[in-house]
């Protein structure tokens, strides 16, 4: 089976409050992963009968940005909309497939201010279920 690794680039990032349209704001994202993980379990009774397996899969968005903070920035967005619920796009390789889609709950940037220089932050993005991720 051929394997065809996954290259971010010229991508595509949209985010939205609600049933609002999608905005682009790729130019503001450093990077954007989906973080999955589960709860594994296990029991081990005094019988020996030992039981174990895996919890549900959740998943977060984690992205790192710029911190900008003009009214239409994404940072802004986030920040002010920190605990709403909306809606996000990623396009990995443009407007073209793959694409990840999700509805989230939207969380305020980690950081304002730092050193000199470039000025970046994290924001984590709750997503509510899975994402529906359509392959390329």
């Amino acid at each position: 089976m051929p394997h065809t690794m996954l290259e971010i680039k010229n991508a595509s990032f949209k985010a939205a409050l609600g049933a609002a349209a999608l905005v682009e704001y790729a130019d503001a994202v450093e990077s954007a992963a989906i973080n999955v993980s589960s709860s594994p379990y296990k029991f081990t009774p005094i019988s020996g009968a030992v039981q174990q397996g895996s919890g549900a899969l959740t998943e977060e968005i984690q992205i790192s940005l710029g911190q900008d903070l003009t009214a239409a920035s994404l940072y802004t967005f986030l920040r002010t909309n920190h605990g709403g619920k909306g809606k996000i796009e990623f396009f990995p390789k443009g407007g073209t497939l793959p694409k990840v889609a999700a509805n989230v709950t939207f969380q305020a940037p980690a950081v304002i201010g730092g050193g000199a220089g470039i000025a970046m932050a994290t924001a984590t993005l709750l997503v509510d279920g899975l994402c529906t991720i359509t392959a390329g």
